[in-house]
C-alpha cells in the first residue's frame, strides 16, 4: 500500500509543472504579475473599461500577446492561469497569461 501511494505522488509530481518550450498565440491579454492579471480578468468581467485602461497604460498588462514568440511554461495554476517566460530578441519578460497563449 505504501509503494502504490508513493508511486502515485511521484508519478503527480512528474506531471505537475515542467518547465516546457511553447510558442505565444496571439490575440490573448497578458500582465507582469499574477495580482495584475487578476485585477484585469475582474475588470474584463465586471466591463469596467476605466480600470482595464489603468493596468494597460501602468504597463501592468498588455492587451495582447503577439503570437509566434518563445515562451518557457514556468507553472500553471489549477485555474487554467500560466506563468510563462516570453523571448524577445535578446530580452526575456515574466507574463502572466491564459493556459490558451501557450501552445
Amino acid at each position: 500500500m505504501k509503494t502504490t501511494v508513493l508511486a502515485v505522488l511521484a508519478g503527480a509530481l512528474l506531471l505537475s509543472a515542467p518547465a516546457s518550450a511553447e510558442t505565444t498565440q496571439a490575440g490573448y491579454a497578458f500582465c507582469l504579475s499574477e495580482e495584475a492579471y487578476d485585477q484585469l480578468t475582474t475588470a474584463i468581467i465586471n466591463n469596467d473599461q476605466h480600470a482595464q485602461d489603468f493596468l494597460y497604460k501602468m504597463g501592468a498588462c498588455g492587451p495582447s500577446l503577439k503570437g509566434g514568440l518563445p515562451a518557457t511554461v514556468l507553472d500553471r495554476t489549477w485555474m487554467g492561469l500560466v506563468q510563462a517566460r516570453v523571448y524577445l530578441d535578446d530580452n526575456a519578460f515574466v507574463v502572466w497569461g491564459p493556459m490558451e497563449a501557450f501552445k
